[in-house]
């Protein structure tokens, strides 16, 4: 309806005015309580967006550090497995140092219940808390069974479980140990209590009904905190709400998600993450009644405003006749506010953008557009604001990541805000980023450039690790001196917490050891050159002494003046200790702890000095054990180790204090006498040594007899220098051998020609093969039974060019020592089959040829591969020939030799045990020998007729083959008296000169047909 014209102009305008304003007010108030609604919506949700950040922060936070104590654990077993397996090889297992071992590196690793290793049956044997004489087994455990059944597992972690020493909860990382074959020889692993994570948790504030958990990938729980009903309730739970349950499903790495949780119904926010290290999830979860408590506080606070304010405009309503003549001034005032709010959009320092949503044909987010952006987006962005305006984002930074497009999506067909910290990659820039919706299909949003920030605090966390887990102990001081941080190696190596050494001068290390000078000396250096470094004694908390290097570093700030004094040290204890231990082996035998030989050569040149200046002689004595390979072939070397130990004793108390006695090697031994009136007098001297060493030696079982062949020097006469005292020692030695063994020899000037003598011979000898001038003669073996000759034993012989015939006992032992017994007796064999072959292609009858086999030639791996090969090269029968080997050489690594034995016999070869009697067979390995004979040694049948002992031997020899169904041969058969009770005692075989001598090979087919 239209105004009358001839109405007042000034009522009617007055009238409408209070209406439309009686209107606007209740649409203000509508509108306030709309807008208010909506801020207190946007505030929760900021609430839940923070807390959503704090419960991803502390999971991504826990992840790290957990998968931090993982790798640290890992490495240790790395590092402990390849030292302990280095120590497991050893011939002696040194259990002490394997402990001290674990024990360091035990130390290094706090968070550790224990550090232990178990043998390949699962028995605990070493590390922390073993009882002494424990037999605790993990042989059931499912980690050791996958270790052992696993060639090269990587690090195993089992489930938590009770542990059996500790009684505790605990979790296992264990690592395989393998011996030098590669074999399985145990595990080591490492404990970690369930209580430490529970500690570890209980430092986080989570509020009243916060909860951190660890679960298995089965969902299966490890351990909770809090955890009201304990820990044993805790352990394999699987109860979890069906959010988390479809969200692993979708997101199995990490996710964010608020819930009612399975176990007690409080509804949280909670994040969980995938630890990298370890199998298992981080859970952390915050109550929502925690963290929105301050929101209702607040959005009570805000209800009870908007109230009064609605009141207050219900009561201010009455009053708006009275007040609309202030409407063009409100008016006025309304738009300077807007112009101030435009002065401030324009001038924020923080980007702002407006932007609409972009849909596809199926309805998804694909792109959206720019509406509306202030200054500080161009200056933030980089990127002007003309180039963007109406347009998509693709088209602009057709780059850009989808999930931000997937973000700002969500937010804008959700309404909630959204935010979030994150990189983009297409403008190469960290923004920290609020999101919100301020119209169905749009976002708004406003960020800030935090590049720089991230960039910083990412190098200070970098700092901060480096600094709190290195492994030298770092200390930081302020200019005045006082401590201000320390790291975890620190209280490791001094015993002092971080807290107690904070604001304390490190002069509470002070050993007291070095003087003013030196520190006085130490700060001169530091101040002028900004840097020292050194070795100094520290002093612990628990007032022991150490050394360490300790290097010390100024920091200065742009002035010059001193800001900071940073230093780090380590404990070189072990490394001057094995410097220590260096020197010491460097000059002492490490079996007897006796001076060798480096050390003799320093100590017999002093004493030859004084010799020298006193005008008195000097005695060198070399003493080497007899038959002491012997020893070491059947009892083994660990018999002979404990034996050369006792040796050693027996020598040093067998001398007098100012004597030195040394081992060179092997079984010799030196002795040196200084200042003595004459060699002669020195013979008291061996005789106490002969004395001492002729009585039995009681070794692991054993009752041992030894005796020792000396040569000895004298002092000018048979030398002024150490070579020639030391090689003139020697030669004397070996000419005691030569006489006889276990006497001594004083050296004598032809004692040379002896030596020049064989070293001619060796020198012939290895010319002899290239020469050909060996040839074999045989000696006939005859079957007592029958007298029939049934085979022929190959000797070989060397036919030198000016010696002429020598015999083998002149040059076996030098072909044994220079390794030429090898071709030798391929030589021999591959000769013997081939003569053997000739004969029965002449239509002589069948024999078998019987060849010795050197020790040397027996140890050869390849052994069997190399008589099949001259078998085929041959042509010879396998059971024509036959193989012998002499007991000691049986005895040798007896496993080794089975094998071996074994490969040959089923070739079809014959085999014999030779010189049987003069060794130390053992009846459990004989029987286990494939042989068809024993040859009875020729010693024993020499004095058959006249000595009962040899007489028993044979007879026992013989009775003996024949129980373990073998035959017996007896070799120097040489009288009718011997031949006779041979017979008698019904052996086999027999050889000797009573029936031929060897002969060459054109003389057997004579013997053979006188024979028939």
């Amino acid at each position: 309806m239209k105004p009358s014209p001839t109405a007042p102009k000034t009522d009617l305008p007055g009238r409408t005015y209070i209406i439309r304003l009686a209107v606007l007010v209740l649409f203000i108030n509508l509108f306030i309580v709309a807008i208010s609604g909506v801020l207190l919506l946007q505030s929760r949700a900021q609430y839940c967006s923070r807390a959503e950040i704090v419960t991803q922060n502390l999971a991504q936070v826990l992840e790290q550090n957990i998968s931090g104590i993982v790798e640290r654990i890992d490495l240790t077993l790395l590092t402990t497995a390849h030292q302990a397996e280095s120590l497991l090889s050893a011939k002696t297992v040194n259990q002490k140092e394997i402990n001290s071992l674990i024990g360091r590196e035990y130390a290094c690793q706090p968070e550790l219940d224990s550090l232990r290793i178990a043998d390949d049956h699962g028995v605990i044997r070493y590390g922390i808390g073993v009882p002494p004489g424990s037999r605790i087994s993990l042989a059931d455990r499912d980690f050791f069974i996958h270790l052992r059944t696993h060639q090269n597992p990587g690090l195993v972690i089992a489930k938590p479980m009770l542990g059996r020493i500790s009684g505790k909860w605990v979790i296992t990382f264990a690592r395989r140990l393998n011996r030098q074959d590669g074999s399985f020889a145990g595990v080591i692993y490492a404990v970690i209590p369930l209580e430490h994570f529970r500690k570890l948790f209980a430092t986080l504030d989570l509020g009243p009904r916060g909860v951190v958990s660890m679960r298995e990938p089965d969902l299966g729980q490890i351990i909770r905190y809090p955890e009201p009903n304990g820990l044993d309730s805790a352990i394999g739970n699987k109860i979890v709400s069906a959010e988390f349950a479809k969200m692993l499903q979708d997101r199995p790495e990490r996710g964010t998600f608020s819930a009612r949780t399975g176990l007690d119904s409080i509804h949280r926010t909670v994040s969980y993450r995938k630890i990298v290290k370890y199998p298992a999830y981080i859970i952390v979860g915050l109550s929502t009644g925690d963290y929105l408590t301050e929101w209702r506080n607040e959005a009570s606070k805000a209800v009870l405003l908007i109230l009064l304010f609605c009141l207050t405009t219900v009561i201010g309503s009455g009053l708006l006749y009275h007040a609309w003549n202030r409407r063009k001034s409100d008016l006025d005032k309304l738009r300077e506010s807007e112009s101030r709010y435009r002065l401030l959009f324009e001038n924020m320092t923080t980007g702002f953008a407006l932007h609409e949503m972009i849909y596809g044909v199926d309805g998804s987010a694909c792109d959206y557009r720019f509406l509306e952006l202030n200054p500080a987006f161009e200056r933030l962005t980089g990127i002007p604001a003309s180039d963007l305006l109406g347009r998509t984002v693709r088209e602009v930074m057709p780059t850009v990541e989808p999930y931000w497009i997937e973000k700002y999506d969500m937010v804008a067909s959700t309404g909630q805000a959204m935010s979030f910290q994150d990189y983009s990659g297409a403008i190469g820039k960290y923004f920290d980023v609020w999101a919100f919706s301020p119209g169905k299909g749009q976002f708004a949003v406003i960020f800030s450039d935090i590049t720089v920030r991230r960039e910083t605090e990412d190098k200070l966390r970098l700092m901060a690790r480096v600094f709190e887990h290195s492994g030298e102990a770092l200390v930081i001081t302020g200019p005045d001196n006082k401590i201000l941080a320390t790291n975890g190696a620190f209280t490791t190596l001094t015993g002092y917490s971080q807290e107690e050494a904070l604001g304390k001068d490190p002069k509470i290390l002070k050993s007291g050891k070095e003087t003013r000078e030196f520190y006085v000396s130490m700060w001169e250096t530091l101040l002028r050159d900004g840097f020292w470094q050194g070795e100094i004694w520290d002093k612990r908390k628990d007032g022991s002494l150490y050394p360490k290097w300790l290097a010390i570093s100024v920091v200065r700030n742009e002035e010059g003046e001193i800001t900071n004094y940073i230093a780090g040290f380590t404990d070189i204890s072990d490394r001057k200790q094995a410097a220590q231990k260096i020197e010491h082996l460097a000059h002492h035998d490490p079996l007897t702890n006796l001076p060798n030989r480096f050390s003799l050569r320093e100590r017999l040149a002093q004493a030859l000095e004084q010799a020298k200046r006193s005008s008195l002689h000097l005695v060198v004595m070399f003493i080497d054990l007899d038959r002491f390979k012997n020893i070491n072939d059947s009892l083994g070397h660990h018999v002979g180790d404990l034996l050369l130990i006792d040796v050693a004793a027996r020598l040093s108390e067998a001398v007098r204090s100012a004597d030195i006695v040394a081992r060179l090697g092997g079984d010799e031994f030196v002795v040196v006498l200084p200042q003595v009136r004459s060699g002669v007098a020195s013979a008291h001297i061996v005789s106490k040594i002969q004395q001492a060493l002729s009585q039995p030696f009681r070794i692991d079982g054993h009752d041992l007899h030894i005796t020792p062949s000396i040569g000895i020097s004298v002092f000018p006469h048979d030398g002024e220098t150490i070579e020639e005292l030391m090689k003139n020692a020697d030669l004397a030695m070996y000419h005691a051998k030569s006489k006889g063994r276990n006497n001594y020899q004083f050296f004598k000037q032809e004692m040379n020609s002896t030596v020049h003598e064989r070293l001619l011979l060796e020198n012939d000898l290895r010319a002899a093969l290239e020469r050909q001038e060996f040839l074999l003669h045989y000696q006939p073996q005859i079957d007592l039974a029958t007298g029939r000759v049934i085979g022929m034993e190959a000797l070989v012989r060397w036919q030198h060019p000016q010696r002429g015939l020598i015999a083998p006992g002149l040059f076996i032992p030098i072909a044994e020592e220079t390794g030429l017994i090898l071709p030798l007796g391929d030589f021999v064999l591959k000769t013997a089959c081939r003569q053997l072959v000739a004969w029965q292609a002449q239509g002589l009858p069948p024999l078998r040829m019987a060849v010795n086999l050197s020790a040397r030639q027996f140890k050869q791996g390849n052994f069997p591969s190399l008589v099949a090969e001259i078998i085929a090269e041959t042509g010879i029968a396998p059971h024509h020939l036959e193989l012998e080997i002499t007991e000691s050489a049986a005895m040798d690594n007896p496993e080794a030799v089975i094998t071996h034995l074994r490969i040959l016999r089923e070739m079809g070869i014959e085999l014999a045990i030779d010189d049987f009697g003069t060794g130390y067979s053992s009846l459990g390995y004989l029987k286990l020998f494939p042989v068809n004979r024993l040859k009875i040694d020729r010693s024993f049948v020499k004095d058959i007729e006249s000595d009962s002992d040899d007489a028993a031997i044979a007879a026992a020899t013989i009775a003996l083959a024949h129980t373990l169904g073998k035959e017996v041969i007896a070799e120097g058969v040489e009288s009718k008296a011997q031949l006779d009770f041979l017979k008698y005692q019904q052996c086999d075989i027999v050889q000797g000169y009573f029936f031929s001598r060897p002969m060459p090979p054109g003389e057997v087919p004579e013997f053979l047909r006188n024979r028939a």
